[in-house]
């Protein structure tokens, strides 16, 4: 995604006031607040995601789902502005009303579950009473179920690759 950063050597510190930023050694790579609130913006005027399927896999969907929660909750955190939680909240309830995050290939529920997981936790003191049932009964729901549950698609949890990590 083009705002991500795009260095190997990038990871997420945080800043004082616990807003996370990519950083690269201890040079700052080239992602500032205005260009990520521009991109949280353009995102504003979609529709909420839908259930959708691409052959077998929905990890279109999944990492959609955590571009546009990351950068609207990072986009709350920086500015405090209302409107990112709201649209926010409404992506979250959408997402966790979905009937499945497609376990059949793990790494979409990885995906998904670390969008909502990540939101939930930098909206927190934001969020209304609804969306942090929706988020909790979600994750349990389409995540942690899932994946205690075993059979064929859970072969992640004892696999050596890179599904194990997410």
């Amino acid at each position: 995604a083009s705002w991500m950063p795009k260095s190997e050597n990038a990871w997420v510190v945080w800043r004082p006031g616990g807003v996370p930023t990519a950083c690269r050694a201890v040079e700052i790579v080239g992602f500032d607040d205005e260009h990520l609130l521009s991109h949280a913006q353009a995102l504003l005027e979609q529709a909420p995601l839908q259930r959708k399927l691409v052959g077998r896999r929905m990890l279109a969907v999944s990492r959609s789902l955590q571009q546009r929660l990351w950068l609207w909750a990072y986009a709350w955190q920086t500015t405090g502005q209302a409107h990112w939680v709201q649209r926010a909240s409404l992506e979250l309830q959408t997402a966790c009303a979905f009937s499945d995050w497609n376990p059949a290939h793990f790494l979409d529920v990885a995906e998904a579950c670390a969008a909502v997981a990540v939101a939930y936790d930098w909206l927190y003191p934001a969020l209304d009473a609804t969306t942090r049932q929706a988020c909790e009964q979600g994750l349990v729901r389409l995540a942690l179920e899932p994946a205690m549950a075993g059979g064929p698609h859970t072969r992640w949890m004892t696999a050596q690759y890179n599904w194990n990590q997410v």
